[in-house]
């Protein structure tokens, strides 16, 4: 029998009313009460690790969400994550950048109503989370939700209120749960072959401790005062900004985001469109910048905005270089779709 880890950190599945608003109150042990089904097929050790509603998750809850994972990665055949879902596609990134390529599941889910209410998705996406972290050949990090299962660097939140609220932005799903029977899309290397271990084409998994949080995203806006952008970019090591389109940055930008990548700042463009990826180069609007900044940006291909803030934050704590810096970045883009 299979043994999952299973880690809580609040969030509206387990939230009760406590008569001024929802507010997380309930033990990893609840939460496993309410599917029973799931400790029948597999042996499960609860951890909680935070109580907290996921606006209140930063970076250094992650880590901290990291570090168990990487602490018990010898003792548990794959790992079940609670989390709110406000932040849950910035915890999914960032996860998928502190833990890479592992050869075990390591799954996020969340719930839109708490477990327990009337019409909760609570239960369900719990029990396709086990169902996704004991099948055959998953690894890496992905979220389960309302059946879907997303790629960690791939996923965004797309509703407030509908239990089908996250998507996989520029990628398909993995995959489709459905009364528990796992339908998948694709078979990226590695899953759903048995033994991933042993695939020449995988990397070995590579943990990492750090981020550097000293970033900011920008979203662009028509008649944006360059005073907001120079303030903004004031103590960071990165910035990250949201042209419109394909990539068009305003011509009264253009100077003070020159001087930003001049001063030592880190400076990613990206899209603030949903879908398509970004590419500074089509017009010349977008041209502009790269001109400026002597080659000194970079893009973020077609990974959500949340999987960019992520992955910088990976790439400046590794290293302050740089020409590091950004081929780490673009390593991380292109381990959005393992």
């Amino acid at each position: 029998m299979r043994h999952i880890l299973l880690l809580t950190t609040g969030g509206t599945i387990a939230c009760r009313d406590s008569g001024h608003g929802l507010a997380p109150a309930l033990t990893a042990e609840d939460l496993l009460a309410a599917v029973p089904a799931v400790t029948r097929v597999c042996e499960v050790t609860a951890r909680p690790l935070f109580n907290l509603d996921s606006t209140d998750m930063t970076p250094k809850e992650w880590l901290t969400v990291a570090a168990a994972i990487r602490d018990a990665y010898d003792c548990f055949d794959g790992f079940v994550i609670t989390h709110g879902t406000d932040t849950l596609a910035y915890a999914a990134a960032t996860l998928s950048c502190l833990l890479q390529h592992s050869e075990k599941p390591i799954v996020l889910t969340g719930a839109q109503l708490p477990m327990g209410v009337p019409g909760s998705d609570a239960a369900e996406n719990l029990k396709d989370a086990f169902a996704w972290a004991l099948s055959e050949g998953a690894r890496g990090v992905r979220i389960v939700f309302a059946g879907r299962v997303i790629r960690g660097l791939r996923a965004r939140k797309r509703h407030t209120t509908d239990p089908d609220a996250f998507e996989s932005v520029g990628c398909p799903d993995t995959a489709l749960i459905h009364d528990g029977q796992i339908i998948r899309y694709g078979v990226p290397v590695g899953e759903g072959q048995g033994s991933v271990t042993d695939s020449p084409l995988m990397p070995p998994h590579e943990f990492f401790e750090d981020l550097d949080t000293r970033i900011a995203l920008a979203h662009l806006t028509p008649g944006m005062s360059p005073f907001v952008l120079r303030h903004m970019a004031e103590g960071l090591h990165g910035l990250i900004v949201e042209g419109v389109g394909i990539g068009g940055i305003p011509d009264t930008l253009v100077p003070v985001l020159t001087r930003v990548a001049e001063s030592g700042v880190f400076l990613i463009l990206t899209s603030q469109v949903p879908y398509g990826a970004s590419d500074f180069t089509v017009y010349r609007a977008g041209r502009r910048i790269h001109e400026a900044c002597g080659g000194q940006v970079v893009t973020a291909r077609d990974i959500p905005s949340e999987a960019a803030f992520a992955a910088a934050m990976w790439a400046m704590a590794v290293s302050r270089d740089r020409e590091d810096m950004a081929e780490r970045f673009a390593r991380a883009l292109r381990g959005a779709d393992l």
